[in-house]
């Protein structure tokens, strides 16, 4: 009897660990691409500091024009991607489907929330 417990309790923790799995990977198809940030707020403020940033995720790696940043590969930790690299910064996913990411991190003691879409933003009049 023991050794059936066993077997069940290998394959359910081996279901899950490639459930696991594949909700990593689905996030990976889902973030890859381009971002372009809508709008973004410092400390609760609403900010034009980072006006035009770029997010670029493509084979593991993540990339933007924000100096400060820089590029370097990521992965998911739960609701989380942590960037590697240069600068090591890990940001909290708000949101992420098809057509919106939400991220917050911390950057200098300074508390950022961004909110990015796939398609670039029409410039503002």
């Amino acid at each position: 009897m023991s050794s059936l417990h066993t077997r069940l309790f290998t394959l359910f923790f081996l279901a899950y660990l490639m459930s696991c799995k594949e909700g990593t990977d689905e996030r990976h198809q889902m973030i890859a691409g381009t971002w372009y940030l809508k709008n973004a707020q410092a400390d609760g403020t609403e900010t034009r500091r980072l006006d035009g940033t770029i997010f670029t995720f493509a084979d593991g790696q993540i990339n933007t024009n924000v100096p400060q940043i820089g590029a370097g590969a990521y992965h998911f930790e739960k609701n989380k991607l942590v960037q590697k690299g240069d600068s090591k910064i890990t940001y909290t996913i708000e949101a992420l489907d098809n057509d919106a990411l939400i991220l917050s991190m911390t950057l200098r003691d300074i508390d950022f929330r961004m909110e990015f879409v796939r398609d670039e933003p029409a410039a503002e009049n």
